[in-house]
């Protein structure tokens, strides 16, 4: 019995240190979310990163290609014009009977 008259059924000795409080452990847990979550952001920014400078890497080689590809096409075209005036050439030749007939 305390000095007042009331009896203390809950057993609490107020000698005791005070448990921790539950606000304390709340920030604890917080913090340590909030610390996961900038690992886990910074390890994918970093992996973005690495993306980014490799589609950046596979960009260069695709626009060589293609650069290259176009180059081709262009050599085609000079080549079709050409065998085009060749044509025109050697139909004129046998409209004008220059070519003897075995």
């Amino acid at each position: 019995r305390d000095s007042d008259g009331t009896v203390d059924l809950c057993g609490d000795d107020d000698d005791a240190p005070p448990p921790k409080r539950k606000r304390d452990a709340l920030r604890e847990l917080v913090d340590e979310q909030q610390r996961s979550a900038l690992l886990e952001v910074k390890k994918e920014k970093g992996e973005a990163l690495e993306d980014a400078a490799e589609a950046e890497e596979t960009l260069g080689y695709q626009v060589r290609t293609t650069n290259c590809l176009q180059g081709k096409i262009d050599e085609l075209v000079g080549l079709c014009g050409e065998a085009e005036r060749l044509s025109g050439l050697a139909q004129e030749a046998a409209a004008a009977g220059d070519c003897s007939e075995a």
